[in-house]
């Protein structure tokens, strides 16, 4: 409907008013009716219409999808290209998760980076593909932002992102367990959506005693405390420092807990995506794939979503809005859609609706590295303790660090955490993730066609201070700092590399070693004005009406986090700004369903 072609814009026009005209009881055919009159819905011969419409059932969607159809008055209706996996035993069972990585067809969108010029390398891009998008295979770290992104966050959110709020809606859906250790602190939720675990220390012996030890070890070789909960916004301090255990996305029997599994169980959707609970008005269409969002060419308004379901290309209609939560596919959908930088579009053959260069500008993410090292076997190396669900044997979070010590002054509280460490003592290894880089790439479709996957790189690591910066950590902490405490310690544990003699020496095992994360963000980024960003504070599309963009595209800078938090977060905020904005609205008749549609 947009791309470039002579009257191609009058005909785009036409096809619009012929819609709403059709929609609004003028019908151009007997038999063109509204799905929700009619089962099936993905019916030949019906129109998909609802009061919102939402791209994905990931990480963001689940929980603004829970929450915009609490309200029986209103209809939602959300597209998922992938399939439902809730009763999966790859993606319920934590121990289960290295079979999801050997099987990247069924549970990974297939799809590459550009060329890494600084690592000289193209790597996968392992898109979560299904229900709870990411959260259904990632390593299932729960980790808030700390205060002081919070902080960084209010600068670019106003007055609807400050920490207070933040943290009262974090508590608002979050139900926190320890298995043993101290009780959970007073801002902390403990009666939310999301099960947050932290699965016991383990035993005086074997692996769980291993993951003390190394939390131990790792205190005394920077100066930090171990902390009892990295997550209370109580004690912006314990924001960094060393720790036993991760807490977990993890229900209190150990199984994961996916964003659908938290906020669409199936006491509220079916399997087959029809709503269980005949008060809700609720549908989601699995192995559905939108395509671009239909707007209105004159007044720039959103109407409605394109999606591919059965080999068959399909429209979708909304009375209120459209959300798009396709996380990498969100600029891409935004671009195809005519929403853009004009330079891009044009060279594409689509028509410009919003010339916008931030749209598929700023993607970050997080590099990372893995450094192996030796051990006491005496310790134990397997999973830690004897709870398989723990994953992990500690970590902890990190400010930056050169031959002089930490760059921070934690005193002020004022700084972002800098790097991340998370203890694999069943390989042997100690991953390494540096948290706030200042180095960007893009997303740019390649092509009208809206099969073809778009160019993507994030380009970690081609900010030279980052690279800077990272080799810094590794060779005065890591190496001369972290390691030569440990081995005083026990003379067994010792660094498995030749050892550096220099930081250019660490930057160049960094150039050859370092991979990334899947923590892509900040593509559709939130901020004060379409100058800087794509979204406002409330996710709204800038120049577009009646569109918004949630989860981690709207992020304005990679947090010092894992981002599945604040991905489930921002969906919960988004959908509660969408309930605030949203005119008033009678009883529901279903009597009145024709006159509704007229609002098209």
């Amino acid at each position: 409907m947009y791309h470039k072609r002579n009257n191609a814009h009058l005909l785009g026009a036409l096809l619009v008013l012929l819609t709403v005209l059709a929609l609004s009881g003028r019908t151009l055919a007997d038999d063109l009716v509204d799905c929700d009159d009619r089962w099936p819905w993905n019916d030949d011969s019906c129109v998909v219409i609802a009061d919102y419409l939402v791209a994905a059932v990931g990480a963001s969607a689940a929980p603004l999808i829970r929450r915009l159809s609490d309200d029986s008055r209103y209809s939602v209706i959300a597209f998922e290209a992938g399939r439902y996996l809730l009763d999966d035993p790859n993606v319920k069972y934590g121990a289960s998760a290295y079979n999801v990585y050997g099987d990247l067809n069924t549970y990974f969108w297939p799809m590459k980076t550009e060329y890494d010029p600084v690592r000289g390398k193209v790597d996968d891009i392992m898109v979560g593909y299904g229900s709870g998008g990411g959260s259904a295979v990632n390593g299932m770290m729960y980790s808030r932002p700390s205060q002081a992104y919070l902080k960084v966050l209010n600068q670019w959110g106003g007055a609807d992102w400050t920490p207070a709020a933040v943290n009262a809606d974090y508590k608002a859906i979050e139900n926190f367990t320890i298995v043993d250790g101290p009780s959970v602190a007073s801002t902390r939720g403990t009666n939310g959506y999301i099960n947050v675990r932290r699965p016991a220390v383990g035993p005086t012996s074997g692996s769980g005693a291993l993951a003390a030890l190394l939390a131990q070890w790792t205190a005394g070789a920077s100066g930090l405390n171990v902390t009892d909960d990295y997550n209370d916004p109580s004690k912006p301090s314990n924001a960094f420092g060393s720790f036993a255990r991760y807490q977990l996305f993890q229900t209190p029997e150990g199984e994961r807990e996916t964003s659908v599994n938290a906020f669409l169980p199936k006491s509220i959707l079916n399997p087959d995506g029809t709503s269980a609970d005949p008060q809700r008005q609720l549908r989601v269409f699995w192995e559905a794939q939108v395509q671009s969002v239909i707007i209105d060419p004159f007044r720039k308004v959103a109407r409605g979503l394109v999606y591919l379901i059965n080999g068959k290309t399909r429209t979708a209609y909304a009375r209120k809005e459209v959300v798009l939560a396709n996380n990498i596919f969100t600029t891409k959908i935004l671009q195809q859609s005519g929403i853009g930088p004009a330079s891009l579009l044009t060279a594409n053959g689509i028509n410009v609706i919003v010339d916008n260069p931030n749209v598929g500008a700023n993607l970050q993410n997080h590099a990372s590295i893995s450094l192996p090292f030796r051990a006491n076997p005496l310790h134990g190396l397997g999973y830690p303790g004897n709870d398989y669900a723990a994953l992990y044997s500690g970590g902890a979070f990190l400010p930056s660090w050169n031959a002089a010590g930490p760059l921070t002054n934690l005193s002020l509280l004022s700084e972002t955490r800098k790097y991340q460490l998370i203890w694999f003592a069943g390989f042997t290894s100690l991953f390494v993730g540096p948290l706030q880089p200042k180095s960007a790439g893009y997303e740019k479709i390649t092509s009208a066609a809206t099969h073809r996957n778009p160019r993507f790189n994030d380009l970690a690591l081609s900010d030279p201070a980052d690279l800077t910066d990272m080799a810094n950590f590794l060779f005065n902490f890591v190496q001369n700092t972290l390691f030569p405490y440990i081995h005083a310690q026990d003379p067994t544990y010792e660094i498995g590399w030749a050892p550096w003699n220099s930081v250019d020496e660490a930057k160049a095992y960094i150039k050859a070693n370092a991979g990334k994360t899947l923590h892509y963000c900040c593509h559709a980024r939130m901020a004060p004005s379409a100058a800087q960003g794509v979204v406002d504070s409330r996710g709204r599309v800038f120049g577009v009406p009646n569109l918004r963009v949630v989860g981690a595209p709207a992020f304005p800078f990679v947090p010092d986090a894992t981002p599945a938090s604040l991905a489930e977060l921002h969906g919960w905020r988004v959908a509660g700004f969408m309930i605030q904005d949203r005119a008033p609205r009678g009883p529901f008749r279903r009597g009145a369903r024709r006159a509704a549609r007229r609002a098209l």
